[in-house]
């Protein structure tokens, strides 16, 4: 279904996602990141959550694991943001 939405330009969000351990399937191991991770792996384009510190970590890990490099554009170094590069996402330096 995610595919079919994608191929006629739509984007695919979901909710609710929370973080209490009742609210989670045992698959995810009791970490609530490995369900946005799932969700985030099988194509979505975004998520509503009432975590929004928890979605932030999960998107940010989601997009490590297909950009490893990608994570020298959310730390600076000694010369100045290397955040501002203009191959790192949300940036047009």
């Amino acid at each position: 279904m995610i595919a079919r939405a994608h191929k006629v330009g739509l984007l695919v969000h979901t909710w609710t996602f929370r973080n209490e351990q009742r609210r989670l399937v045992s698959d995810f191991a009791g970490n609530p990141v490995n369900e946005y991770l799932q969700f985030y792996r099988l194509g979505i384009d975004g998520v509503f959550s009432d975590f929004t510190d928890t979605a932030i970590v999960a998107r940010i890990l989601f997009d490590l694991e297909r950009n490893p490099d990608g994570g020298r554009c959310l730390t600076g170094d000694r010369d100045g943001h290397r955040r501002h590069q203009a191959d790192c996402p949300g940036t047009g330096d």
